[in-house]
C-alpha cells in the first residue's frame, strides 16, 4: 500500500471551511441562538456519528459492510475531520497499538501539540495488517481512494442547492470535528501519558474517559 493515500488532503478542505464560516458571519451577521443551535448539533454529531459509530463501532470492532456503516461513511463526508473511515481506522488502530511511542502516528510527545491538533500526523510506513477487514470492503476502499474529490463534489452540490447549508451546517461540522478531535488527541496525552479529560465531560460524554478507553483497547 502507498502511504500517499493516507495524506490528509482533507485538511485543506477543513481549513477552507474556516474561511467559509468567516464569510458567513461577515455576510449574514452573528446570531447567538443560531450559534448555540450549531454548537448543539455539532456536539451531537461528534458524540454519535464520530464517537459512537465511526470510532467505537467501525474502528475498534471488525468492520463489515452494512446499511448503517455505509450510511455513516457517506454522511461523514460533511465532516471528514480525520479522513475516510478506512484511514481513521488505520490511524486509530495504530495509535492504540503504539500509544505515545515513536510509532504512534499522532503522539504530542513526539510531534508536538500543533501538528497533532491540525492533522500533520506521522505515517512512515503502511502496514495493511491493521485494516485487513476494511481492505475486504470494495465500498470502503473506493470511498477512501476518492474521498477528497467526493468532499469537494459534495460541497459544490450543497452550495448550488443553498449556500446557507454549507455556511451553517457543513462548515461548522467540519471545523468543530477538527477541533473536538484535536482537543482530545492533545489533552488526552499530556506529558506523554494517557489521561481522562474531565474538561469535556458535558460536550463529549463518550470521550472524556480517555485513559480508561486506552486501557480497555490496549
Amino acid at each position: 500500500m502507498n502511504k500517499n493515500i493516507f495524506k490528509h488532503s482533507n485538511l485543506y478542505v477543513i481549513l477552507f471551511h474556516h474561511l467559509l464560516i468567516i464569510y458567513g458571519i461577515a455576510t449574514y451577521g452573528f446570531n447567538i441562538w443560531i450559534a448555540l443551535a450549531i454548537l448543539l448539533y455539532t456536539t451531537i454529531y461528534n458524540t454519535v456519528i464520530n464517537g459512537e459509530l465511526i470510532h467505537l463501532r467501525m474502528a475498534h470492532n471488525k468492520y463489515k459492510d452494512g446499511i448503517l456503516e455505509k450510511f455513516v461513511t457517506i454522511y461523514s463526508l460533511i465532516s471528514g475531520g480525520a479522513g475516510s473511515p478506512l484511514s481513521f481506522a488505520y490511524i486509530h488502530r495504530m495509535h492504540h497499538a503504539h500509544v505515545d511511542t515513536e510509532l504512534d502516528p499522532h503522539s504530542p510527545k513526539y510531534l508536538g501539540n500543533l501538528r497533532v491538533w491540525f492533522l500533520f500526523w506521522k505515517i512512515d510506513k503502511i502496514n495493511p495488517n491493521y485494516i485487513k477487514d476494511y481492505m475486504c470492503s470494495r465500498f470502503q476502499v473506493w470511498m477512501h481512494r476518492h474521498w477528497f474529490i467526493l468532499q469537494i463534489t459534495t460541497l459544490i452540490i450543497f452550495w448550488i442547492i443553498n449556500p446557507l447549508i454549507v455556511v451553517f451546517v457543513i462548515s461548522p461540522t467540519m471545523v468543530m470535528t477538527l477541533h473536538y478531535s484535536g482537543f482530545i488527541n492533545v489533552n488526552g496525552h499530556l506529558k506523554g501519558k494517557t489521561r481522562n479529560i474531565p474538561e469535556i465531560i458535558f460536550t463529549q460524554p463518550l470521550s472524556w474517559k480517555h485513559d480508561e478507553h486506552h486501557k480497555k483497547y490496549s
